[in-house]
């Protein structure tokens, strides 16, 4: 359902999926109350795309890293930001650079996601045990 009513509500039909809209709130909500759990105030009545809230949300991104969060949230925090703020740009850094480069480091850092590199942990314990 659309509620076109809504600001910029075509815009926000990018995003296809319900599980993906909804992973977007969350994040953006949750980052929303570390916000003023963390004295950055209420970031939802300041510029979307103001140094203030790219600061607090670099912050808070470093903050999931060290609580071993799901690179999945940190993008889902960025790119939801940016869903729920359509005059947000992430493409050439435009806006949010110093969020958008934590993502970028972050994802550097965790090449693939949270995947564990099998194949090669198995193929080293076949060489410790001769199998090959």
């Amino acid at each position: 359902m659309v509620d076109s009513s809504a600001p910029h509500f075509l815009s926000k039909l990018k995003v296809r999926t319900r599980s993906a809209r909804k992973h977007y709130e969350k994040c953006t909500k949750s980052f929303l109350k570390w916000s003023r759990e963390h004295g950055y105030g209420d970031l939802a009545v300041v510029d979307p795309a103001s140094e203030t809230v790219d600061r607090a949300m670099e912050k808070y991104l470093e903050d999931l890293f060290k609580l071993r969060k799901p690179l999945s949230f940190a993008r889902g925090v960025l790119f939801g930001w940016a869903w729920a703020h359509p005059m947000v740009v992430l493409k050439a850094l435009k806006h949010l650079p110093l969020s958008a480069k934590a993502v970028a480091g972050w994802t550097a850092f965790v090449p693939g996601g949270t995947r564990q590199p099998w194949p090669a942990l198995v193929a080293e314990w076949m060489a410790s045990i001769a199998l090959i």
